[in-house]
């Protein structure tokens, strides 16, 4: 995947292709917001994960990507209300427990930040915690 080798301009092509002739088609709207994102493009990546909340309002990597925006933007209070949100969908979705826990790390709740590492850990032992 293009992504995945940091080519996020041309995967967005391709998402863009996609969307056009299916111009909601969620997939592709949510994987461009979080290429956005990785592209430091975050107002545009917002525009990409509002359309997808739009149409889908539990779409688990649609709420997930608001939040780490959110999050981004220094709105630690309004990201964790799009990460719980995605936690009640998905309670081991192990980067809504990372984002939960950077957000309650960024909030100064440093036990509260482990509890949700530890449980990101017990899923992916593999990934990098904070």
């Amino acid at each position: 995947m293009l992504s995945e080798q940091g080519q996020y301009e041309r995967a967005i092509t391709y998402y863009d292709s996609a969307l056009e002739l299916n111009p909601i088609n969620v997939g592709a709207l949510t994987m461009k917001g979080a290429d956005l994102i990785k592209l430091g493009k975050t107002t545009e990546a917002i525009e990409y994960y509002d359309k997808t909340l739009d149409m889908d309002p539990n779409n688990v990597a649609g709420l997930i990507g608001k939040g780490n925006i959110l999050y981004i933007l220094g709105n630690h209070t309004e990201a964790d209300e799009y990460i719980e949100k995605a936690l009640i969908i998905d309670p081991n979705n192990i980067y809504a427990l990372i984002f939960k826990g950077d957000i309650l790390l960024a909030l100064g709740n440093h036990t509260g930040a482990e509890i949700y590492y530890d449980r990101a850990r017990a899923i992916g032992p593999n990934k990098h915690f904070h």
